[in-house]
């Protein structure tokens, strides 16, 4: 089974219905189907070339006068593609528990390659880099589909070892550093005591929060276990009253911070199990393009 969701196809299919119901030189420019049209586009960086580029992109009358390899970045690229960061960390293995939830493909996994893949299929340029303590996997498509095959390839196989931790930001500083698009998704559970939102380097973020509740699984016990997942221990957590109320705040705490980073809007969605994927990745296509 696929990664990408099976309602994938059909958003697509929806969206760009919308680029059939305008007349040629009528199209919305807030329309997120249509293209920017134009040839107006400033150069705004040449840099090396780095193993992650689309070798189409390569300056070669630079090269033939360099012997080195550059490639050029222009601001309409910066205000066109996608940056999105998945996180992989172990701490997200805890949504396979979920009440109908299920284990394989992972919900966290799904959801990012549903993002990658439709964003891809909409013509827009997409960077992925998959993320836990450190980048772990980049895949760079400045422009065509990426195929399902590929996605799953691409979330496939990684060493238990790498999965220890959670580094949003650094991800985040490498992404801007190799990319040259302006909007990043970040789709992970926000459990980074380090992370803040506002400190994010790019013009527009949208979360994905993947998030098992805690209450519900834990009930009304006094005690809970606890299976770490990333240190592999087992712990005993106090679930008293006092517990329960740090827990609701810090919950409200941080999705906060997210749907209002630095006291500015920005989008955020909460996804406790499958069925809440879908209306989830149409509301970010809505707030991509709005």
């Amino acid at each position: 089974m696929s990664l990408v969701d099976p309602c994938c196809a059909g958003l697509v299919k929806a969206f760009l219905m919308r680029t059939r119901r305008h007349p040629e030189g009528s199209r919305p420019s807030r329309d997120p189907m249509f293209r920017r049209e134009g040839s107006s586009f400033d150069l705004r960086n040449i840099r090396e070339y780095l193993p992650t580029d689309d070798p189409r992109r390569v300056d070669w009358r630079l090269e033939a006068r360099t012997g080195r390899l550059y490639v050029k970045e222009y601001h309409e690229e910066e205000r066109d593609g996608v940056v999105v960061l998945a996180d992989l960390s172990s701490s997200l293995d805890a949504l396979a528990e979920i009440p109908g939830a299920s284990a394989d493909p992972p919900l966290a996994d799904s959801a990012a390659a549903s993002v990658a893949w439709i964003l891809a299929a909409l013509g827009e340029p997409v960077l992925l880099l998959a993320f836990a303590a450190r980048p772990l996997r980049i895949l760079d498509r400045p422009r065509g589909a990426i195929g399902r095959a590929e996605l799953d390839a691409f979330f496939a196989d990684i060493d238990a070892r790498d999965r220890a931790g959670t580094a949003i930001e650094a991800a985040a500083k490498t992404a801007r550093r190799i990319s040259r698009f302006g909007r990043v998704v970040v789709v992970s559970d926000f459990l980074d005591r380090g992370f803040r939102a506002e400190r994010l380097p790019f013009r527009k973020a949208f979360f994905l929060r993947l998030h098992r509740d805690f209450a519900e699984a834990a009930g009304n016990s006094a005690d809970v276990d606890v299976d770490d997942n990333e240190s592999g221990r087992r712990l005993v957590v106090p679930w008293d009253g006092l517990a329960r109320k740090g827990y609701a705040e810090r919950v409200a705490g941080l999705e906060m911070s997210l749907a209002a980073p630095g006291g500015r809007r920005a989008f955020f969605v909460r996804i406790s199990g499958r069925e809440e994927l879908p209306p989830a990745l149409r509301a970010l296509l809505e707030a991509l393009h709005a």
